[in-house]
C-alpha cells in the first residue's frame, strides 16, 4: 500500500482509482495524528484486526512505518480531511471508525465522520467545544472573568482587566500562545502572541488568573450522562521542592488517578448538555479556586493528551484507549461496560518532566538506573537540542513511573532524573 511522501494534493491524486479487493474485504480505522500519543490506539486497532489509516502533517512522525495508509494532512484541516474521506468512500474503503486519541482535533474527526456516516458528535458542536471563546459563552461561565479580543488594539478600549491575567489563543493546546501577564505594559505583546498562535480561529481570551488544585478529567457521555473514566492531578514546578523555575503553565508532573467528587461529575454532565455533546468522549480541565470553587477552563470532544489517557491510564488498570476504539467503531457503550474497563487496580502512575538548561547537545549520557520495575516509560524528544521551555510541547524528557501511593509514584519518577543528563556541546554546558 502506498504511503504518501508528497504534498497532499498530489497524494490525493495517487490514491487508488479503481476498486481494490483489499479495500472491500479489509476493515479500516482512521486515526488523526501520528505521534507518540496515538501509538497505543494504532497498536490496539491492529490487535483487533483492523487496517489503520493515519493522517498527520509530519511525514517523519513515529507512526509513519506502523500503519497501512499514511496521509500527509494537517490534522487541523477539517476541510481537506473531509475531501479525502469522500474519495476513500468512493474507493470502497470499509472505514469502521475515526478517532483522535491525545490530539486536540475533535472537529477534524467530526468532519470525517459526517462524510462517512460514522459515530462522533456533529462538526459544529465539536468546533463549539474546542473554541475557548464559544465554549465560555455557551456555558455562561462567570469565573474566571474574561473577554474575547479579536485585534490587539481591542484591549486599549477595555477598562475591566484584572492583573495578573492569562492570555491564550482560541483554538490551540499544550499552552501554545499562552502568557501570564502581571503588568499592563506587557499585555499588548501577550495578545499579539496569542493571536498569532491560533490554528484557524481569530481571537484571544484574556481572563483573570485562577489559583488552586488543577485536574484533567476524561468522561464518556452515555444517554446524556457523564461517566468518569480517567483523571489526573496536575503539578507545576512551584508545587515540587527543588524545582522552582518560573515557567508559567508548563506542567512538571501529573499523577493518576484522581477521582472527582459528585459535584464535579454533575458539572461535567451539565457542561456537556449545554454544549450539545450527547455521546462520546468528553474532556474537561478544571481548577478548584478558593474564591470561586470548581471552575471549568477547557473542554474538548476527545480524551486527554499529555500522556494521561494513552500511557498512564493502563498502568492503573484503565482501558481508555479500548473504550475509545469501541465507541468509534460502533460498539454500544453502557455504564456497566465502561466501569468494567476502568476498574482501578490500586496503583498510581506519574509522569514527570525534568528541567534542563536550554542548549545544543550531543545526545545524552548513558542512561542507567536501578529500581527499573517502577519505570514504565521513558521518552526523549531530541538528541541534538534542548529548546527554551515556552510551551508544554517543548518539554524534552518524559518519565512515567508507578508507585503504591501518589507521593511514591512522584518520588519514583523524580529519582530517575539524576540519571538522565544531556551532554552539552562546548560553550553550552
Amino acid at each position: 500500500m502506498w504511503r504518501g511522501k508528497v504534498p497532499f494534493c498530489e497524494a490525493l491524486s495517487r490514491l487508488p482509482r479503481r476498486k481494490h479487493k483489499e479495500n472491500i474485504v479489509s476493515e479500516w480505522v482512521w486515526i488523526v495524528g501520528g505521534g507518540e500519543l496515538q501509538l497505543p490506539a494504532i497498536r490496539e486497532a491492529k490487535r483487533r484486526g483492523y487496517k489503520v489509516i493515519v493522517s498527520d502533517g509530519n511525514e517523519l512522525c513515529v507512526a509513519y512505518n506502523q500503519v497501512d495508509l499514511f496521509l500527509h494532512l494537517d490534522t487541523y484541516d477539517a476541510i481537506e480531511h473531509a475531501r479525502v474521506a469522500s474519495r476513500l468512500r468512493s474507493e470502497d474503503y470499509k472505514i469502521r471508525g475515526v478517532l483522535c486519541p491525545g490530539a486536540d482535533v475533535g472537529p477534524t474527526v467530526s468532519a470525517i465522520v459526517e462524510v462517512l456516516n460514522l459515530r462522533a458528535v456533529p462538526y459544529y458542536i465539536a468546533e463549539r467545544v474546542r473554541n475557548k471563546g464559544m465554549m465560555r459563552v455557551v456555558l455562561g461561565l462567570l469565573y474566571p472573568r474574561y473577554r474575547v479580543v479579536h485585534f490587539p488594539t481591542d484591549i486599549l478600549l477595555e477598562r475591566w482587566i484584572w492583573f495578573p491575567c492569562v492570555v491564550k489563543p482560541l483554538d490551540n493546546c499544550a499552552t501554545r500562545g499562552v502568557s501570564l501577564v502581571n503588568r499592563p505594559d506587557t499585555l499588548l505583546e501577550a495578545v499579539q502572541y496569542a493571536l498569532s498562535s491560533n490554528k484557524y480561529a481569530c481571537g484571544a481570551i484574556v481572563e483573570e488568573c485562577l489559583y488552586g488544585e488543577e485536574h484533567a478529567l476524561d468522561f464518556f457521555i452515555v444517554a446524556g450522562k457523564a461517566i468518569w473514566v480517567n483523571g489526573t492531578t496536575r503539578l507545576y514546578r512551584t508545587h515540587i521542592p527543588g524545582t522552582r523555575e518560573p515557567l508559567f503553565g508548563i506542567e512538571a508532573a501529573a499523577i493518576n488517578p484522581w477521582q472527582p467528587p459528585r459535584e464535579v461529575v454533575d458539572l461535567a454532565t451539565n457542561a456537556a448538555a449545554k454544549l450539545g455533546v450527547t455521546e462520546g468522549p468528553f474532556k474537561m480541565d478544571i481548577v478548584n479556586d478558593p474564591r470561586y470553587g470548581w471552575c471549568i477552563y477547557e473542554c474538548a470532544t476527545r480524551l486527554s493528551g499529555g500522556w494521561d489517557s494513552s500511557y498512564m491510564s493502563p498502568l492503573v488498570g484503565k482501558d481508555i484507549t479500548g473504550l475509545l476504539l469501541d465507541y468509534s467503531t460502533g460498539i454500544k457503550l453502557t455504564e456497566e461496560l465502561i466501569r468494567e474497563k476502568t476498574q482501578w487496580n490500586g496503583k498510581y502512575a506519574c509522569f514527570y518532566v525534568p528541567y534542563y538548561k536550554p542548549g545544543k547537545i550531543d545526545g545524552w549520557k548513558e542512561i542507567c538506573y536501578d529500581n527499573t520495575s517502577t519505570i514504565a516509560n521513558l521518552f526523549i524528544r531530541s538528541n541534538t537540542e534542548i529548546a527554551d521551555l515556552k510551551t508544554c510541547a517543548d518539554r524534552p524528557v518524559y518519565i512515567i513511573a508507578t508507585g503504591s501511593s501518589l507521593l511514591n509514584a512522584l518520588r519514583n519518577a523524580g529519582r530517575v532524573r539524576r540519571y538522565i543528563q544531556p551532554k552539552y556541546k562546548d560553550g553550552d554546558a
